[in-house]
Formats: structure tokens, sequence, C-alpha cells
């Protein structure tokens, strides 16, 4: 059982989604749970006023109950580039990704850091993931982080999707589910309930007869 979740770090809507992912690494273990990188607008600036942002946030958090900070967004030319690339920069020098995408995603939602900005985004996952602030500046921009975004963009558009969170939770049946925009803890494990089940039954069917 696989389970890849496409989430943004500055999405109000992943950070709702985040009790959902910690369920499923819980239930499948990390190396079954992957957790993927898409910056909206592939990282292009938003283009919306920061007053919408904050309706965007209000309408969310009558789905989630919750109250989060969208500081973060300060007029059209903000983008979620730098805090996904910092997260993912911050990986590649031996830092846990997930552990700093939660980081980052509750400094800015929760604390109302300014991670929209390239420097705020450095020195903040330096700080979280206890990596040199000046190794991260120089793979920030690289290459390698360019490519992981990119791949994660292009994979949320092979599934049919555009919202972050997004998932496919796959069995080794070749069973799968792909989940666009979905949030709920509970709909993740029924989803990897339904698929295990399966799984099971096939496995203590054993091999087919002929």
């Amino acid at each position: 059982m696989h389970v890849t979740a496409i989430f943004d770090v500055l999405s109000h809507w992943c950070l709702a989604a985040w009790p959902a992912f910690e369920s499923a690494r819980n239930e499948l273990g990390k190396e079954n749970a992957e957790l993927r990188l898409a910056p909206i607008l592939n990282g292009f600036p938003m283009g919306v006023p920061a007053q919408a942002e904050r309706w965007f946030y209000q309408r969310g958090s009558r789905a989630y109950a919750t109250s989060f900070r969208a500081d973060w967004y300060e007029d059209e030319r903000t983008t979620t580039l730098w805090a996904n690339a910092a997260v993912y920069a911050a990986s590649l020098l031996g830092a846990d990704l997930a552990q700093t995408a939660h980081g980052v995603m509750t400094a800015a939602m929760r604390n109302g850091e300014l991670l929209g900005r390239r420097t705020v985004a450095i020195d903040v996952a330096a700080r979280i993931s206890n990596t040199d602030r000046e190794a991260i500046a120089g793979l920030i921009e690289s290459a390698a982080v360019g490519k992981f975004l990119n791949d994660a963009n292009a994979e949320l558009a092979r599934w049919q999707c555009d919202e972050r969170p997004s998932w496919r939770l796959e069995n080794s049946n070749g069973d799968w589910i792909t989940l666009k925009g979905v949030w709920q803890a509970e709909t993740i494990r029924s989803c990897l309930s339904a698929l295990a089940a399966d799984e099971r039954a096939y496995a203590q069917a054993g091999a087919p007869p002929f």
C-alpha cells in the first residue's frame, strides 16, 4: 500500500489536511506515505489582492473549524515558490521533508511569518530544520529543487487534479483512488481501509490455479 500526497506548504487546506497525512504515515509507515510539493500556479505570482486571500481563509475556516493566518500573503506579487523550494532544499541537506514542511506551514499560518518572501523562507526553513542557512540559499534555485517542484505539478496534471491537497492511494493489487481537495483524515483512513481489505483478500486467495 502506498500513498502519495501532493501539498503546497502555504495552502491552508494542506495545513488542515496535515492530520490526514500523519494518519497515513502512522498506518503505513514513512516509507509508504510520500509527500510531494507543488507550488500553486507553478510558483508564479498568485495575482489576487490580499483581501481576497484572507476571504478564502475565512471561507475555509467554515469547513475545517479553525482559524489560520494569511499574513504571509502580502499582495498580488506573492508566490508560494520560495517556501516550497526552501523546504525541499533543506531536505536535500538531510532534513526530514515532512517535518520541515509542517514546521514551515505552522510558522506561516499559525505564527504569521512572511513565508512568501525568499529571505524569510530560507531563514525559517533553516531554523526549523537546523540546517545551514547559506546552504539552503545555495540550493533554493537549483535544478534539483526546480525539478522536484515541477515534477509534482506535472503529476497533479496527470491525475487531472488542480487543487492541493490531492492524493493517490494504491494497493498491491493495482487498485487506486485519486482524491482532489480532500483534507479530512477520516476520508483518507476509510479509503485506506477499503484498499487494504481487498489487498488482504487477494493475498489470502493466493495465485490463480491456471
